[in-house]
């Protein structure tokens, strides 16, 4: 068994994703260098933990909350916070070498800022939910492509007609995405939603 504490992270956050090198990678919200998280290695042939980078507010955002993606063989997650605006960073990192790289500096106007939730990979492209900001301040959907490092805002959702503050991650399912807003809509208590890539259609 292994225990956390302030020098090697603090209270871990989402799921441990297995990656296709055998070892499992996940994320603390807290602790490291500079008490912003780390991203951890475990080697569960060896028992081995590693922490492979330390968060840092500025520089490489910091608070992730959701867990790692897989593409590519490289992993894949957003921070809650910390980046060049203070609202989250969405980062790519190598296992091959442990090279960490901010891929987006969330800006809440017009990207959305503070994902609680985690990303998935479809089609070779990364797409996620932001907790806030956007248009109408109360979160996106955004696509991002590795391939040219295009980030594009699909969705900004509006409280009052759709529904706000999502939370968790999307699930594909038949080419659509699935998900849940924490608040609004007609009840104003949140909403199951539908998006379909294709057309951006919303319901």
């Amino acid at each position: 068994a292994f225990s956390f504490y302030k020098v090697v992270g603090s209270e871990p956050r989402g799921d441990l994703l297995e990656a296709s090198n055998g070892k499992f990678y996940g994320v603390t919200s807290n602790g490291g260098n500079t008490n912003d998280g780390v991203i951890f290695e475990y080697d569960p042939v060896g028992g081995t933990y590693l922490v492979v980078h330390h968060f840092s507010y500025g520089a490489s955002g910091a608070t992730p909350y959701g867990s790692l993606v897989e593409s590519g063989g490289k992993l894949y997650g957003t921070t809650f916070e910390g980046g060049s605006y203070g609202d989250g960073v969405l980062f790519e990192f190598d296992p091959a070498g442990n090279v960490f790289t901010v891929l987006r500096h969330f800006d809440t106007d017009p990207d959305g800022g503070f994902g609680h939730g985690s990303l998935i990979a479809s089609g070779g492209k990364l797409y996620g939910m932001n907790t806030s900001g956007g248009a109408h301040a109360d979160g996106t959907v955004f696509e991002f492509n590795p391939s040219g490092n295009v980030f594009t805002v699909l969705k900004h959702f509006s409280r009052e007609t759709d529904g706000g503050r999502p939370r968790g991650r999307l699930l594909e399912w038949g080419g659509k995405f699935y998900g849940l807003l924490s608040d609004g809509g007609t009840n104003d208590d949140g909403t199951l939603f539908e998006f379909n890539p294709v057309g951006n259609v919303f319901t």
